[in-house]
């Protein structure tokens, strides 16, 4: 797992960041091994999660994956503000570098 030290009410996003590190769907027990939690705290945590549509089961009932709605919070904050402000100007700065003609050329 990444350095994000999760207090409190914050930790179960532990294990979001655990499965999009892995990038695969993850049984209990190798969430539990990943993260170096407890075996009922995770099971907790899981439940929490799917409760509010974070996680999902996958098809085979056994593991667990990243829900729809983690996805789409996750795309709705990386289009948001002050992320479009910085990608506006870094995509303004490589139009500006894009349209100076090459180096020698028309000169």
């Amino acid at each position: 797992m990444s350095d994000l030290d999760l207090t409190g009410g914050l930790k179960p996003l532990g294990v979001l960041e655990a499965l999009a590190e892995m990038q695969q769907p993850a049984t209990l027990a190798q969430l539990v091994t990943y993260l170096s939690v407890p075996k009922p705290t995770v099971h907790r945590w899981l439940k929490a999660l799917e409760s509010m549509g974070l996680l999902s089961r996958h098809p085979d009932g056994r593991r667990y994956e990243i829900a729809a709605r983690a996805t789409q919070l996750a795309i709705a904050s990386l289009l948001g503000e002050p992320g479009r402000a910085l990608r506006r100007n870094i995509l303004r700065r490589l139009v500006d570098e894009l349209h100076r003609p090459p180096c020698g050329v028309g000169r």
